[in-house]
């Protein structure tokens, strides 16, 4: 459902009514929904689910979380081609890469060591929470630059 859900999102995306006008302000409303999807995993573990109803849960998750993933992907990966020295894209994309996928597996071993400490929706909780707590801060300090974009795309329609 995660392909789905990208699958989805890239065909939303090339219709008008999901078309991104502000990259930073959409960036910021996906983040924040996929920080509260993050507690997804951990809501059968507090409430008791049956098999099916656990099932049709987790493919709406799956597939919320690869929607808002693209939807995250697609304004940051137009804010680096265009505010990147062509000459540095390529080092500098491949580096964030590089992170990405080097950290993904470290994750894997801190989620693993805690689990076996703690339960398991405590830990989904605890994540969120952070998760959530990490993107509000780092939004709000860019909060002048999403006014300006906004003040921009909108002085630009006005013109046009």
């Amino acid at each position: 459902m995660f392909a789905v859900g990208f699958l989805v999102a890239s065909l939303a995306h090339a219709l008008p009514v999901f078309q991104i006008k502000h990259r930073l302000a959409t960036t910021r409303t996906a983040l924040i929904i996929i920080s509260c999807l993050f507690i997804g995993p951990a809501v059968p573990l507090y409430f008791a689910f049956s098999v099916t109803p656990a099932i049709v849960f987790f493919a709406g998750f799956a597939l919320l979380s690869g929607f808002f993933i693209i939807r995250v992907n697609i304004p940051i990966q137009l804010y680096l081609q265009t505010n990147t020295e062509p000459s540095y894209l390529g080092r500098v994309i491949g580096v964030l890469e590089s992170l990405a996928m080097g950290i993904t597996p470290f994750g894997f071993i801190v989620f693993g060591l805690l689990s076996e400490w703690m339960p398991v929706a405590s830990l989904y909780t605890i994540c969120m929470l952070c998760l959530l707590t990490i993107t509000l801060f780092s939004m709000y300090r860019i909060r002048h630059d999403i006014a300006a974009e906004k003040a921009n795309v909108s002085a630009k329609a006005e013109s046009a």
